[in-house]
């Protein structure tokens, strides 16, 4: 059969080709009724572009935008302009999207929203300085809403920390995280697998530590304890220390290192009498636990974001997409084969 091609849609819809084009785009100088007709004018006539000329379109498109405005927005919002700079996780983000920002012809530049006269202003100076795309970045760990008007931008968030507006996004994988760590653990020998995680970082990541780890506790047979999970307002060293004694957990899970320096200022043996594994490793070469690829993650968001800018998807999708990064185990130091309780298991 005959290829339809954008001449077919034209005449059908009474409306030239580069409008036809413009509409299979979503492109906004156009009536969002004409952009509803002539995508539906082109479903009825059994439209489907052809993959060849959508690729050279894209190239087109690449060099077209590289030559008129090659900035990407960074958005932070914290207390300081350099406050996100001292989280390793972010910095990394950082790192990972300016790779791939470069093998792309894009600049990186950072909009702290607090030093441009808040959301409202800084939108304002990006749209008319002809800025498309948006990286933000994590917010800080109490802040999950904005009232930015991302409407006229194209936007991904690496991390995921804002809730609202919804927009896409590309972040580790915390679920899997915490699946393939308990995994680990249960194979290596360990029966009493304790979880210690503040308050806010839980909510921060919507409890799915919290969430598979209560999952994988459902799972574990009658030989292996079912301890209480430790989840503090904020993590301090008496109370953890006491939830330990309490509980003798043989290995303790957690998203940050504070508990792991806690056991090691208490003199206990780690792993010798409990073992210690982290769930979000960014440095800390001997501790055991999950490598989160951090970099990878930038890079991931800002080929997304590319992809929404060639195809001029703006504000917060009717759809949006999530894309998750696997993290990887890290065998470290801190936690050790319980050869008794892996014959046990077997």
């Amino acid at each position: 059969m005959k290829r339809v091609t954008f001449k077919d849609i034209g005449k059908k819809a009474g409306v030239s080709i580069s409008t036809v084009s413009l509409a299979l785009r979503n492109d906004p100088r156009l009536p969002k009724e004409t952009i509803e007709r002539v995508k539906k004018l082109a479903e009825e006539l059994g439209y489907a572009p052809d993959p060849w000329l959508s690729s050279l379109s894209s190239y087109r498109r690449v060099d077209e935008q590289s030559s008129r405005n090659a900035t990407i927005a960074v958005l932070t919002n914290w207390d300081t302009k350099d406050a996100w700079k001292k989280n390793p996780t972010i910095a990394n983000y950082w790192a990972g999207a300016q790779r791939m920002s470069e093998k792309l012809g894009y600049k990186l530049e950072e909009f702290w929203i607090s030093e441009h006269g808040g959301e409202a202003r800084t939108a304002s100076i990006l749209y008319n300085r002809g800025i498309k795309g948006i990286l933000l970045m994590p917010l800080p760990p109490d802040v999950h809403e904005m009232e930015f008007d991302f409407s006229k931008f194209s936007v991904v968030q690496v991390g995921r920390t804002l809730h609202w507006p919804i927009v896409n996004t590309v972040t580790h994988n915390h679920y899997e995280a915490m699946q393939l760590t308990v995994y680990f653990l249960r194979t290596m020998g360990y029966r009493r697998i304790g979880l210690a995680v503040s308050e806010k970082e839980n909510k921060l990541h919507r409890c799915r530590w919290l969430a598979s780890y209560l999952a994988k506790q459902f799972e574990f047979p009658r030989s292996m304890a079912k301890l209480p999970v430790f989840i503090p307002d904020q993590m301090d060293r008496k109370s953890f220390l006491e939830w330990l004694v309490d509980n003798q957990p043989d290995v303790v899970i957690s998203n940050e290192l504070a508990p792991y320096q806690f056991m090691l200022d208490a003199g206990i043996k780690v792993p010798d009498e409990v073992g210690y594994s982290c769930l979000c490793l960014e440095g800390a070469g001997e501790v055991s636990g999950i490598q989160m690829k951090s970099e990878i993650a930038g890079a991931q968001a800002i080929s997304l974001l590319h992809m929404e800018m060639m195809n001029r998807q703006h504000g917060c999708p009717e759809d949006p997409m999530t894309q998750v990064i696997e993290g990887t185990w890290r065998e470290g130091n801190t936690v050790k084969v319980n050869n008794r309780n892996v014959r046990a298991l077997t």
